[in-house]
């Protein structure tokens, strides 16, 4: 592969790079939709905006599944119809913000491995095609 050619290359993929954690960065600002504090069935409360992987908020978000299919039973089973709410939030706000959550988790990772991409592609580019880049750098900095 021909010099020009590599670096027109590893340009499109950085270029993919940055568009990528872009996107990602626009997912960084979840809507919350509850307080985002958590009992488990045993009392103990946990702020769900802090954790940082996602196997415990599923095991958290499973005390809420386990929950609400007691409710409705038990809503079944009185013949009663009553609306289930934990914590005076609906269970579809929990799962938004269960999945904010893990979407955020999962968002530290991908940024971690994209910037590791663009490490490894950053190294690829050739002396030339990085002369050419940083004085176009320059030139737009000293235009502003």
């Amino acid at each position: 592969m021909a010099i020009k050619d590599k670096d027109e290359l590893v340009q499109e993929l950085i270029a993919l790079v940055q568009e990528k954690k872009e996107n990602i960065k626009k997912v960084q600002k979840p809507q919350w939709k509850t307080n985002c504090v958590f009992y488990d069935r045993t009392g103990k409360m946990t702020n769900i905006r802090t954790l940082s992987n996602v196997e415990k908020a599923i095991e958290l978000f499973n005390d809420l599944v386990i929950i609400k299919n007691a409710h409705e039973e038990t809503v079944k089973l009185l013949g009663v119809n009553c609306e289930f709410k934990y914590y005076n939030f609906s269970f579809d706000a929990w799962v938004n913000d269960f999945k904010n959550i893990c979407g955020q988790v999962n968002i530290k990772e991908m940024l971690a491995d994209l910037e590791n991409d663009e490490n490894t592609l950053n190294k690829l580019v050739s002396k030339e095609k990085r002369e050419e880049l940083e004085l176009l750098a320059l030139q737009a900095k000293l235009k502003k």
